[in-house]
């Protein structure tokens, strides 16, 4: 049985050096100082994110992750963006066992990001 390309199913990095340079323009500089001030404000989102789910603040919940989502998918951290998207998604249906449950991969995309930032942004 053959394989097309079209049945092949990639993982996309966790961070998209070259296309998020791309995005800046080729400006390095830029690229780095955005990748900073990600990397410094996602630690406060993620605590945030945690305080209004300890309060149950759904649509605070849900006003973060879409945050966190728009800023991932802007510095091209897909897997970021994607568990994003499904805090999200769990908030806005008020389903909070499944918001625990995107929240354990949402944790794991934080923190591995984070570390891909910290290698050299």
């Amino acid at each position: 049985m053959s394989t097309t390309n079209a049945e092949i199913h990639t993982i996309p990095p966790i961070f998209d050096r070259e296309g998020f340079l791309l995005r800046c323009m080729g400006n390095q500089a830029l690229a780095k100082k955005l990748a900073v001030v990600f990397a410094g404000t996602l630690p406060k989102e993620q605590r945030d994110l945690h305080s209004a789910i300890e309060t149950n603040e759904l649509d605070q919940v849900r006003r973060i992750a879409h945050r966190v989502r728009g800023t991932a998918k802007n510095i091209c951290a897909v897997p970021l963006a994607e568990a994003a998207f499904l805090v999200e998604h769990a908030a806005e249906q008020r389903d909070v066992a499944l918001l625990y449950t995107h929240l354990e991969s949402l944790k794991k995309q934080v923190e591995a990001i984070l570390d891909e930032l910290a290698s050299g942004a």
